[in-house]
């Protein structure tokens, strides 16, 4: 009898053993698996602001121009405290602008974090800017821009660079009514200057 009673303590034993081993081993497996389908989220926020930095610094006007073709929809949105344009040809031109104003243009970023909602993932991207002219006088902007990625095309709709800085600019009036009045009249100059 008392070796029967041994016997199934041993099995009850070697269950509980299993079982333990097998909620072990699930817990592992869960965990790499959160570790794997993290990562190409992790890859795309970096992707982004590569992207989103490579646009604003480049030399190249056709570098700019690749990334709007390939990155960002044809009806995609900018927007800064001093404009507000629509479409990927006047985001170009303004774009555009910044080479011919600047001798370079330089991006750092402190940190990114994200949102997502069904249709679209938005990026934080916190960063200074550093903007240097042919004189010698340099400009230095801490801003955060929101880059909006939708899902569906995994293009960029929307460009929203907020300044830190205070600014003449913040005044609510200009805001409201005029940036957008500001991005579509220097768009149609910037465009008959063949920018």
């Amino acid at each position: 009898y008392q070796r029967r009673v041994r016997e199934h303590s041993m099995i009850y034993t070697a269950h509980k053993l299993t079982i333990f081993t097998l909620f072990v081993y699930f817990i592992v497996i869960m965990s790499e698996y959160t570790e794997t389908q993290a990562l190409p989220e992790d890859q795309q926020q970096k992707e982004i602001a590569a992207i989103v930095k490579e646009f604003y610094t480049t030399r190249d006007h056709q570098v700019q121009m690749k990334i709007l073709q390939e990155r960002f929809l044809a009806n995609a949105q900018f927007e800064d405290p001093l404009m507000r344009v629509k479409g990927a040809d006047r985001i170009k031109v303004q774009f555009h602008s910044l080479i011919k104003f600047f001798s370079s243009v330089e991006m750092s970023y402190n940190n990114m974090s994200k949102e997502e909602n069904p249709k679209e993932t938005h990026f934080f991207l916190d960063n200074v800017q550093k903007y240097k002219t042919s004189g010698g006088r340099e400009i230095i902007l801490d801003s955060v821009i929101d880059v909006t990625v939708e899902k569906d095309s995994q293009k960029i709709s929307s460009l929203h660079d907020t300044w830190k800085n205070k600014t003449a600019l913040d005044n609510s009036l200009y805001q409201k009514y005029m940036k957008g009045t500001v991005g579509t009249v220097t768009s149609v100059v910037f465009y008959w200057l063949g920018w």
